[in-house]
């Protein structure tokens, strides 16, 4: 519910405490709970949330929810910023590293309901993470040249042709780093 509110109406929100929730037999779990969650927050935010005298759990996670707004206008903005504009990624563990974080920040656009780049741009954004990585061995280059000019994402790139694209260079590389791991290391 609190991506649904608007801007003032979060920042009104408070959190109905719930009859479990107020039973004397776990009191001591809330303590520990918002105990440990005081201590994962930043000085200043732990400092504010004593001052408000938030000594509720699901109060504390409204106050962060609040505070830093997940699904917000910023949220959005850097996600689509990430997702256009990838690093460069120079080693197969990067690469596929990048890969995988890529495609949870497009999963996360996808339920924030964003709109997501032209398939062009994220073909563009695939190739410039991966690029460096796949050119290292001309086989593999090879492969992957033969898969795109078969998938014709080039020529006519949709978000289905990039996303397969993108599963084969994401097996490419997971084969690479997984040789490269079982290979005993030479002192």
């Amino acid at each position: 519910s609190y991506l649904k509110e608007t801007p003032l109406n979060r920042l009104k929100m408070e959190y109905p405490e719930v009859e479990e929730e107020v039973d004397p037999n776990l009191a001591k779990v809330r303590s520990t709970i918002t105990e440990m969650l005081l201590k994962a927050l930043p000085k200043e935010l732990a400092s504010e949330a004593i001052t408000k005298r938030l000594e509720d759990p699901m109060k504390i996670l409204l106050f962060i929810m609040v505070k830093y707004q997940p699904g917000g206008r910023k949220e959005k903005e850097v996600l689509l910023q990430q997702i256009t504009t990838p690093e460069v990624c120079w080693t197969e563990e990067k690469a596929l590293e990048g890969i995988r974080e890529w495609k949870r920040k497009v999963a996360r656009a996808q339920e924030l309901k964003l709109i997501i780049p032209d398939p062009s741009i994220m073909l563009t954004a695939l190739d410039t993470m991966t690029e460096k990585a796949l050119k290292k061995d001309h086989r593999r280059t090879f492969r992957l040249e033969s898969i795109r000019e078969e998938l014709k994402v080039d020529l006519l790139p949709s978000y289905e042709r990039v996303t397969q694209l993108m599963s084969v260079i994401e097996a490419e590389l997971e084969e690479v780093v997984n040789v490269m791991q079982d290979q005993p290391k030479v002192k």
